[in-house]
């Protein structure tokens, strides 16, 4: 059995707990020895302690690590710095999961994906992507690295995420499209166009409405 710490307790990192103990369910894979947060002290998360802060990480580089934090600004600088230390970060995939065989991911890479989502035929999976329940991510299309995607997002085929952006609770993006790195994408909103960098964008059609 893998040794498993959690960086972040906020509420992803109870998803994550979740994901987690599910696929124990199937066979016993990790062992959660606690988690790491710079904002709680001496707090349980679902029976699980805090043990440290994020940049004790040294203390336990023994263990591997999983980053349960969705905000990729955030995500990214703990990534690499987990990464010049030599420290595994395996991928969590939940059970639950409908995946092509003709994906492409990397091994050991932060990825997070949770229940009941499907991606379909030649997705392309970059570092520290986290993808959160009941999505789907359809043919040919690229996730950039540290991208985060909220529940219930459908995004149809030949589809680029770009870097660092976030894809809001229920957004649908039409064939074809860009979404810019570092932009955000609001819940509900419906993706008909080429979306640029840095920008919050919302609506049906989706728009930008300011610099991010």
């Amino acid at each position: 059995m893998e040794n498993l710490i959690i960086i972040g307790a906020g509420g992803f990192a109870l998803e994550v707990i979740d994901l987690i103990e599910t696929i124990n369910t199937d066979k016993e894979t990790y062992k959660i020895i606690g988690l790491l947060d710079d904002q709680k002290n001496d707090f349980i998360l679902k029976n699980y302690n805090i043990i440290g802060k994020v940049s004790d990480y040294e203390k336990f580089s023994q263990h591997s690590f999983v980053i349960a934090i969705a905000n990729p600004k955030i995500r990214e600088p703990i990534y690499y710095e987990l990464k010049r230390n030599d420290i595994r970060t395996p991928n969590l995939i939940h059970p639950k999961t409908e995946m092509s065989k003709y994906i492409k991911l990397q091994d050991d890479s932060a990825i997070i994906i949770n229940y009941s989502t499907q991606i379909s035929a030649e997705v392309e999976i970059e570092k520290a992507v986290i993808i959160d329940s009941k999505s789907y991510i359809g043919h040919e299309t690229i996730l950039k690295s540290f991208v985060t995607i909220y529940p219930g997002v459908n995004i149809s085929g030949k589809n680029i995420i770009n870097e660092k952006s976030e894809i809001g609770l229920g957004t649908n993006i039409i064939q074809g499209l860009s979404i810019g790195s570092n932009s955000f994408i609001g819940a509900g909103s419906t993706v008909i166009n080429d979306i640029k960098d840095n920008v919050v964008a919302v609506g049906t059609p989706c728009k930008p409405i300011k610099e991010r």
